[in-house]
Order: structure tokens, then sequence, then C-alpha cells
């Protein structure tokens, strides 16, 4: 009984941050401020230790040129932001696993993802973002204990992607609208 009502009391503290997410990322139209805002609830609503947001600005002969946010538990530790190539098959990868991908102690991390190889991760849950049927980035949660993400936080963890998805694409459409003008 006690074990069922602690697993209720984490579904509802779920929820709730769930519509928190809702409510601030549709309403935030800089691209920025949705990966932080996106970060922040990701760090709060699953036991990550590594968040990486990589965004692909354009594709060229196969390779994706991305910027990557990562952030790490650490609260002494700025978040790294860089600009990472992504090579054609860790790309197919992503093409062909458009929901989730697991990857578990002794799995091969894709090169994308150095950060996290350097860091020690043992399961890692890696989330394509697709905007009109087009990839256009990657989230991927790492932790450094192994077997940390079971399926439901898996499922909410893509329902989070794809909300980002919403985001970014709102933004982008605002961005081209100005653009125009």
């Amino acid at each position: 009984f006690n074990h069922m009502a602690r697993k209720l009391a984490q579904q509802f503290s779920a929820l709730s941050t769930m519509a928190e997410i809702d409510r601030s990322i549709l309403s935030i139209l800089d691209t920025d401020k949705i990966v932080d805002n996106a970060t922040h609830h990701m760090k709060k609503l699953f036991k990550a230790d590594l968040i990486g947001v990589f965004l692909f600005d354009f594709q060229f002969e196969g390779r994706y040129l991305a910027r990557a946010y990562i952030e790490t538990a650490d609260p002494y530790t700025d978040r790294i932001i860089e600009d990472i190539e992504i090579d054609p098959e860790d790309a197919q990868n992503l093409y062909d696993n458009p929901e989730i991908t697991v990857i578990e102690h002794g799995d091969q991390i894709p090169q994308y993802l150095l950060h996290f190889e350097k860091s020690k991760v043992q399961s890692l849950v890696i989330l394509p973002i697709y905007i009109r049927k087009r990839l256009q980035g990657v989230i991927a949660m790492g932790s450094v204990d192994s077997d940390v993400f079971d399926k439901e936080e898996q499922l909410e963890s893509r329902q989070l992607a794809n909300q980002v998805a919403v985001a970014l694409s709102n933004a982008r459409l605002i961005e081209e609208l100005d653009q125009l003008n």
C-alpha cells in the first residue's frame, strides 16, 4: 500500500510538472529560453546527471551542423554551449529510431555525445526532435546510474520532447515571419 501511495504521488507530481512545462514552453518564443526551460524541467522531472539539447542548423552532404546545449547536475558547472557536427551514420540512427533510443552501459555512445561518454554515464535516453517530419534536433539524457530510466520515464521524456518540438516550431515560425517583415 505504501509503495502504491508513493507511486501515485510520483505520478501526480509528474503530471503537475508536465502541465507546468506545457504552459511555460508554449508561451516562450525564444529558442535559447525554450532550451533553458526544457532542461530545467527535465532535471527536475527525471534523474538525469547530464541533459543535452542538440538543435540542427543545417544539413550538408549528409552531415548535420548543430548547436549543443549541455547541462550537468552540478549546480557549480556552467552550461556547455558549442557547435558540433553529427556524422551521417549517427543521423541515420536517429532516422531509424524516431521515438526513443536507450543506450545502456557497454553500448557504443554516438560520437556527438562525447561529453556524456566523458562523464561516464551508464544509462542514456536519446529522443529525436522532428518538426514538419524533418529531423531538427535531439534531446539526450544521461545518468551515471544504470537502469535509471524505466518505461514510464521514457514515455514521459518522449512526450516532453514532442512539447519541445512544438515550442521550437512556434519559435521558428515567428522568426520566419519577422524575417518576411
